[in-house]
């Protein structure tokens, strides 16, 4: 279902959201700031077990989860494939802001595959949540089919932050570069992402700088997808440049 056939004009108080946060600190603040929105209704949960839970039991259903990453017993990304599988008891579409820090880089990618809707990095401002929510809420999207989040292999968290931790500084973009002396150039030409048009299509792999594929070549470069690039390269930089013709 596109987000604006559901919301119609986007407003806050609208809006019912789930904070799954285990920080107790950090979990109260944030419901303060959307509170602030003027959301309808601001629940809290302190691990995605819980949040689920309160999904699925809830009387009426949530439009927004705004959900930290690294939580115990079940983090962020594990409740994001929850939701997009249509295991998580609310509706597959469910809008999906994850708050992430600049170490999460390595499994950031994993969300980007999941449809996460955007990324708050913290420490993150009111101002940029509201804007960045307000946008998320307003803009028409659709979601893939269950199986194909299904086949996201997320039990490789631990070992993507140890292999991100062990190596080397990446000195150029994947896009921008071989694999080393004597590699065949890729094809097209490097663009900054701020510089793309919507309905551009790659025509080389768009990689993280962990390697994770995020997008295959031939894919075709909507409005929502620049955004959601431009908001993760703010994580890792990498991502930043495409190649195009």
């Amino acid at each position: 279902m596109a987000r604006s056939e559901r919301y119609g004009t986007f407003d806050f108080r609208d809006l019912r959201v789930l904070v799954v946060e285990d920080e107790e600190f950090a979990r109260g603040l944030t419901c303060q700031v959307l509170k602030g929105f003027g959301c309808a209704a601001v629940a809290a949960a302190e691990n995605g077990n819980q949040a689920v839970d309160l999904l699925s039991t809830a009387d009426r259903s949530f439009g927004l989860i705004v959900c930290d990453f690294r939580m115990p017993r079940m983090n962020g990304i594990e409740l994001l494939k929850r939701v997009r599988v249509g295991l998580a008891g609310v509706a597959r579409d469910t809008a999906f802001a994850m708050l992430t820090s600049y170490s999460d880089k390595p499994v950031v990618g994993l969300a980007f595959k999941l449809d996460v809707d955007c990324f708050l990095t913290k420490p993150t401002t009111a101002a940029n949540m509201r804007n960045r929510l307000q946008r998320v809420m307003s803009t028409d999207r659709f979601i893939k089919p269950p199986f194909d989040y299904h086949e996201v292999y997320i039990d490789s968290i631990e070992d993507l932050e140890l292999a991100d931790a062990d190596a080397a500084p990446i000195e150029a973009s994947p896009q921008a570069r071989g694999s080393g002396a004597g590699a065949r150039p890729l094809p097209g030409r490097p663009v900054r992402l701020t510089d793309v048009r919507p309905g551009t299509v790659l025509v080389a792999p768009l990689k993280t700088s962990g390697g994770q594929t995020l997008l295959p070549t031939g894919t075709a470069l909507d409005a929502r997808t620049l955004e959601r690039l431009q908001n993760l390269a703010e994580i890792d930089p990498v991502v930043a440049e495409v190649r195009i013709e």
